[in-house]
């Protein structure tokens, strides 16, 4: 009897540790104001927590090394003071801006801290549209979470105006 509680705890713990993952990083200048803070909760569903320039878009592209036409992204607007734009889901069409998808991402936060503007996130593993990045393939393996991420023109959105650069994010249970 011992040991199957003391199996049963162990199996707690191992399903619990492995069960979840969280990876965080900065990427672009952070001299300037021009850089993103990315945290991603990865469990029963998806959180992110972003931290952008205000005063121009930013948006994370998952999974993917390249800019490849089909990949999904969350476009954050350029916000002020009097914004009414919010965070939006969508996925990449070619040269020009991301096109809108059905938002799957619950906005719980979105501030303005100066120059910057912090949002949280949250969102089913699987979203409704077939474009959306599926996390539970992510969640289950061992593997690190490729990310897109660019930064926009004031509020342009055309993304040949845009910086692109690619970030491993490793996984951390």
């Amino acid at each position: 009897m011992r040991y199957r509680i003391i199996f049963a705890i162990n199996l707690l713990f191992s399903s619990y540790s492995f069960g979840q993952k969280q990876v965080s990083t900065v990427v672009g200048d952070t001299n300037s104001q021009a850089y993103i803070r990315i945290k991603i909760e990865v469990a029963d569903s998806v959180r992110i927590f972003l931290d952008g320039p205000s005063e121009s878009w930013f948006a994370i592209g998952f999974n993917t090394n390249r800019m490849a036409i089909g990949t999904d992204v969350v476009l954050v607007p350029a916000l002020v003071s009097d914004s009414t734009l919010l965070p939006y889901d969508s996925y990449i069409t070619g040269y020009g801006p991301p096109k809108k998808d059905r938002q799957d991402w619950v906005i719980q936060t979105i501030q303005l801290h100066g120059k910057r503007t912090m949002t949280k996130m949250v969102r089913a593993l699987k979203g409704e549209s077939e474009k959306d990045f599926e996390f539970t393939p992510y969640l289950n393996q061992a593997n690190n979470l490729d990310i897109i991420w660019a930064i926009g023109d004031r509020k342009s959105t055309r993304l040949n105006s845009s910086h692109e650069w690619i970030s491993r994010m490793p996984s951390s249970a």
